[in-house]
Formats: C-alpha cells, sequence, structure tokens
C-alpha cells in the first residue's frame, strides 16, 4: 500500500501537480484515510456494501483533511493533538463496523467525526474568506485538491485488495474438508479464477453457495462438475447442494442447537457452515404447537431494519423427510425459501414459517433454553441473546417431556 501510494505521489510529481510541500498533507491523507480504508477492506472483505462504505468514510474523511492540512489551519501544537484523535476515531469506527453488536459505538464514532467535520468545515470556510487572495493561489488550490485526487487514484488499489481477499476467503476452503492432491487444488484455483474472473460480487455469490461444496471435492471431474451447475436460476434456488446430496437449512429456534437437531429424528448429519439473518422479519413465540405452548415463528414485518437470526445448515436431502415430520410440516408450519445475510453475503435457506398462531401463547422454559442455548453456541450477537433472555416463559406440566428435553441442554 505504501509502495502504491509512493508510486502515485510520483506519477503527480512528474505531471507537476506535486510539490515537496505537500508532503505533510500526503501523509495525513495516508494515516487518515488510506489506511482507515485498508483495515476497512480486510475486514469487511466479503460484505457486499463495503463499495458504499468506502465512499462514505472517504468523505468523513476528506473534510477533516482539508482542514487539516490547510496551512493557515491548525497551529503545529494543535495538530499534534488533533491528528492522533482523528486517526483513533476513523481506526474505531473501523473496527466497530466489523460486527453489528457494536452499533452504538459505530453511531458514536460517526457522530464525533460529522460534528468535527462540520465545525471544521465552518472554521475552513471562515478562514478561506478571509484569505481568498490566498486562496486562489495555485500552492493552495494543489493543497485542497490532493486529498479528493488521491482517493480517486486510490480507487484501483482498494478493488484490488478487495478482489485479493475476497478469493483468498474462496480458496481456503480448497484446504478443509477431503484430502486433495496438490495438482487437484491448483487445477480447482485455475478454474475457479477463469470462472468468476474478476467481479468481487460474483466470488462472493458463488462463495455463499458453494462453500461447503468447495471442501468435499475430490478430483478434477468435481471441480467441473460443479462450475457446470453453478446455474443461479436454477439448483441453488432449490437450497440443494451440487456435489453431496444436501439441503440449505435456516435454523432459527430450538433447532440452533446442534445437539437438537442432531438428534436420529431430525437430522444427525447436519452441520453448521454460519450464522446470519433474514431481513424484515422478526422472531416471536406465538406459533401453536401440539403441547400446548407457543414455538419459535419468524413473523414477516416488511421492515427492513428488523431482523431475525439463525444459523445455516448444511443437511443430508435424505433427512429433509424426518426434519419435516419433527417440525409439523403442514400441521403448523409451512416450508419457504429465504434469504440469508450472512458474513459471506446472501445466500437462499429452506426454512419452516408458522401457518397456525396465537399471540397468547408462552413458550416453556425449556424451549426457551434450548433457543438461547443455540444462540450462544453459534455467537449470534450479544444484544439479540440478551433479548431471547427476556422472553416470558412457562413451566412445562409433563415432567417426563420437560426432562427429555432439558437433557439435550447438557448433552446427555
Amino acid at each position: 500500500m505504501a509502495a502504491y501510494t509512493a508510486a502515485v505521489v510520483w506519477a503527480l510529481y512528474a505531471a507537476g501537480a506535486w510539490t515537496f510541500d505537500l508532503l505533510k498533507d500526503t501523509i495525513f491523507w495516508f494515516v487518515l484515510s488510506g489506511l482507515a480504508v485498508a483495515f476497512s477492506v480486510v475486514l469487511a472483505a466479503t460484505d457486499g456494501s463495503i463499495w458504499r462504505r468506502v465512499v462514505v468514510d472517504q468523505l468523513k474523511v476528506v473534510v477533516v483533511l482539508e482542514y487539516i492540512v490547510n496551512t493557515y489551519a491548525f497551529s503545529f501544537p494543535v495538530e499534534l493533538v488533533l491528528v492522533p484523535v482523528l486517526t483513533f476515531l476513523a481506526m474505531l469506527d473501523v473496527i466497530a463496523r466489523s460486527d453489528v453488536k457494536h452499533a452504538q459505538v459505530v453511531r458514536l464514532t460517526g457522530g464525533l467525526q460529522a460534528l468535527f467535520g462540520f465545525g471544521v468545515l465552518a472554521v475552513a470556510t471562515a478562514q478561506a474568506i478571509a484569505h481568498l487572495d490566498a486562496v486562489q493561489t495555485a500552492d493552495v488550490l494543489r493543497s485542497l485538491l490532493l486529498a479528493p485526487t488521491l482517493s480517486v487514484l486510490f480507487v484501483p488499489f482498494i478493488y484490488l485488495l478487495i478482489l485479493v481477499t475476497t478469493y483468498e476467503s474462496l480458496l481456503v476452503r480448497l484446504k478443509l474438508g477431503l484430502p486433495k492432491d496438490p495438482g487437484v487444488k491448483w487445477y480447482a484455483r485455475r478454474r475457479l479464477i477463469c470462472h468468476l474472473g474478476l467481479r468481487p460480487q460474483k466470488i462472493r455469490t458463488f462463495m455463499c453457495a458453494h462453500a461447503w461444496d468447495l471442501t468435499r471435492i475430490r478430483t478434477k471431474a468435481d471441480i467441473d462438475t460443479l462450475l457446470t451447475l453453478d446455474d443461479p436460476a436454477g439448483r441453488r434456488s432449490s437450497g440443494a447442494s451440487a456435489l453431496t446430496d444436501t439441503i440449505v437449512y435456516f435454523a432459527y429456534g430450538s433447532n440452533m442447537l446442534s445437539r437438537r437437531l442432531r438428534t436420529p429424528d431430525r437430522a444427525p448429519s447436519a452441520v453448521a457452515v454460519g450464522t446470519g439473518f433474514v431481513q424484515g422479519r422478526r422472531l416471536t413465540f406465538d406459533k401453536v404447537s401440539s403441547d400446548g405452548s407457543g414455538k419459535c415463528d419468524i413473523e414477516d414485518t416488511g421492515n427492513p431494519s428488523d431482523r431475525a437470526y439463525g444459523v445455516v445448515f448444511k443437511i443430508g436431502a435424505a433427512e429433509k423427510p424426518n426434519l419435516d415430520r419433527a417440525e409439523g410440516l403442514g400441521r403448523g408450519y409451512r416450508e419457504e425459501l429465504v434469504k440469508v445475510v450472512t458474513s459471506e453475503g446472501t445466500s437462499d435457506a429452506v426454512t419452516y414459517v408458522a401457518t397456525a398462531k396465537e399471540p397468547a401463547l408462552r413458550p416453556y422454559h425449556w424451549y426457551k433454553a434450548l433457543v438461547v442455548a443455540g444462540a450462544v453456541e453459534h455467537c449470534l450477537p450479544s444484544d439479540y441473546i440478551e433479548w431471547l433472555r427476556t422472553i416470558h416463559s412457562q413451566p412445562d406440566p409433563n415432567a417426563q417431556r420437560c426432562a427429555q428435553n432439558e437433557s439435550l441442554l447438557f448433552g446427555r
């Protein structure tokens, strides 16, 4: 990154658009903007909104930079204090955005950066009006245009960084799962790059659909089959896997607990492949159950700010009928294909949605405990887990059923 920035600066110098008087300004841009953006890309390489976030971060920081680099804006002692503070805020903002549970920190850092930015803009505008003749000089114009110019010229590097980190997230799957001959790994890498090209979003989409499949390949024929069956309108929409006869299943209730889902009457082969949420849904405990209690449902609210969190599993297709019976498909639940937002993008998955609901119902203590245990096992957002713990529940009058289900909490 430093070498790329140096090359850009050298090109600007050769074109007469950069002078050594701008060295301090360039260092400020590199520390406050360049490093922060690169760090953000590394933390969120698989986030589809990374480009929007990069632009927003650039605009935030550039406002501050325009004032800092202005030769009459701050005295040197003030800069010694302000620059570390702004750098700390920028880095803290980037780190906080890597985890949804830090949303309050993001709001705080964003507000502080905006406050600095508006204050700086007001003072800088007043200074510019007071020194209008100086602003019109070539040196000051170069100084004012430096940060936006460097940001624009930084785009190719950021794109390459996103592309490389996204491919790394994909290709590391070849090292997992079944053992593979080095020649097969090399062939798979070459075929994947030729197939997916230079489009990070296409790589993310492929990774969501086939991360598990990549761990199961053994031969060159397997990778050829996988790429041949990579059809967005066909196989993926059914939630099925290309190389193994599996189903992508989204669990949001008691089935989030692996021991619960892997019981013999459900899906013993279930493997958790990630966590995520369904947007525009909220979790409720009002699905009518045959035992008289309330079970989980993800209610469609139509509000994009609502999120129902859960766990994405791969289960054997042959086990799906057992899971249907255990869940009561056709007897209180219907099957639905939902789009799950994960750290690697959006993935289609099968889940069960309630058809019979009663708002007055409450879950049994053991059922609520299974839901909370599953959320804890898979590290769902801490505020979501705390909300689950606040759900009102009731004792189960059937002691035998209660003991049988509670045994899953302790692995007995």
